[in-house]
């Protein structure tokens, strides 16, 4: 999609120019001081950023606002590359680590926070599969587009989010806002096949993702 090469382009350019990496530093800035408060983020999670980019300012600056440990994954290898390189420039690369990987096949048992970037494709299979896997406690922030700008995205009906505790992010940003979906503790009447189900009411609210 050209929204997301275009963006691609700006995060390269980022990772070369000190003043595009400034101006790019700062559209993400309030956005993810924000998601940070939103998701209650500490020193004490493992963060997962999935679609890093070439310029993983979201990994970069969750780290250094709460001092977590941050893993990026991207299913680009150009962009991965990118990555690594801006990191060990940065000398965080001992905390924010980068890997090649794609969505749909992440393992998310040693995370305790996932960030689903704009940008992903397909959207509603990624943001499933993190679901499914997701345990008691474990927090999924999900960035949802502005209206006039989510047909440039992957097709994602983004109504079914309106439920969810979220943050609204200013109007220069493609990303209106972000959404919080929180595992809960399952109710002792549930039965176990209810547990197992991906539409069960064992994620708060289980319906956000039907259909």
């Amino acid at each position: 999609m050209a929204i997301t090469s275009l963006t691609q382009l700006i995060e390269y350019w980022a990772c070369r120019s000190c003043l595009f990496y400034y101006l790019s530093w700062l559209y993400y800035r309030g956005m993810v001081r924000r998601e940070v408060e939103l998701a209650k983020i500490t020193r004490a999670d493992h963060v997962l950023v999935v679609g890093g980019g070439p310029c993983p300012h979201t990994a970069i600056q969750i780290h250094r606002l709460t001092g977590a440990r941050v893993t990026v994954v991207d299913n680009d290898f150009l962009c991965v590359r990118s990555a690594i390189r801006l990191l060990e420039r940065l000398g965080i690369a001992d905390m924010v680590q980068v890997l090649h990987r794609h969505g749909q096949n992440l393992k998310t048992d040693q995370y305790t926070v996932v960030v689903l970037a704009l940008q992903l494709t397909p959207k509603l299979e990624i943001i499933r599969v993190m679901e499914r896997q997701a345990k008691q406690g474990d927090r999924i922030l999900i960035r949802l587009a502005k209206d006039s700008l989510a047909d440039w995205y992957s097709p994602l009906d983004q109504v079914q989010f309106v439920n969810l505790p979220a943050v609204t992010h200013n109007q220069f940003s493609n990303v209106k806002q972000t959404v919080l979906y929180q595992v809960k503790e399952v109710e002792s009447n549930e039965s176990t096949q209810d547990k197992d189900s991906v539409s069960s009411n064992r994620l708060y609210p289980a319906h956000a993702f039907a259909g």
